[in-house]
């Protein structure tokens, strides 16, 4: 196909020449989240979907690309209620990996949509370089990640109006355990904004 699925409230992320759309809003005022998966080959337009049994229905997610491989799925609405869950697929054996997820400091019986997630190179992922922040893809061959999360944690029917900010670490090749942190920083009640990193690498821009 040569469209592009009709969507609001979707996760992208990109791999090289392809992009990648997952989950969603399909119908006009509608609230139930799709679990469609999609791939555009950016030089022919083609879109393929790529949807399984195991692909998870989400609205309001976030998304991140790990190590130019894998994609990231963090929180969103599952028709149900927010949720703080991780789902993988790996672009490159086509199949969605199990990750176990530890809550750590993440509140109890809460979740998250309408947030972003950016990646953040540490000496962990990024071979004992410096930290820094931006480029919302992990490129550095190694498949650990960490990933910094802004936006409002609420019920998981309901947001209050607090704002809050949690790092997840973990890897993303295999079934392995990520966990939630809170990473010592204050930020503003907020959904539905945007994030990005400056060219430094040293700074973060929330805006929205």
């Amino acid at each position: 196909r040569r469209r592009a699925p009709g969507r609001r409230a979707h996760g992208p992320g990109d791999r090289g020449c392809c992009l990648y759309t997952h989950g969603g809003v399909s119908q006009y005022r509608g609230q139930s989240p799709v679990n469609q998966l999609h791939r555009c080959q950016l030089d022919s337009g083609v879109w393929t979907d790529l949807t399984t049994p195991e692909s998870p229905a989400l609205s309001g997610h976030a998304s991140l690309t790990v190590a130019n491989r894998y994609l990231l799925l963090l929180g969103g609405w599952d028709g149900r209620q927010r949720t703080s869950g991780l789902s993988c697929y790996d672009t490159a054996e086509c199949r969605w990996i199990c990750v176990g997820l530890q809550p750590g400091n993440f509140p109890r019986g809460a979740g998250l949509s309408g947030h972003t997630a950016t990646a953040v190179a540490t000496a962990a992922n990024a071979g004992g370089r410096r930290k820094s922040v931006g480029g919302g893809d992990v490129r550095t061959g190694s498949d650990n990640f960490a990933a910094l999360l802004i936006g409002r944690e609420g019920s998981l029917r309901t947001q209050r109006r607090s704002g809050n900010a949690f790092l997840l670490s973990g890897r993303a090749s295999r079934p392995a355990t990520s966990e939630y942190a809170e990473p010592g920083i204050v930020v503003g009640s907020r959904s539905g904004h945007a994030t990005v990193g400056d060219s430094s690498g040293g700074r973060l821009v929330v805006t929205g």
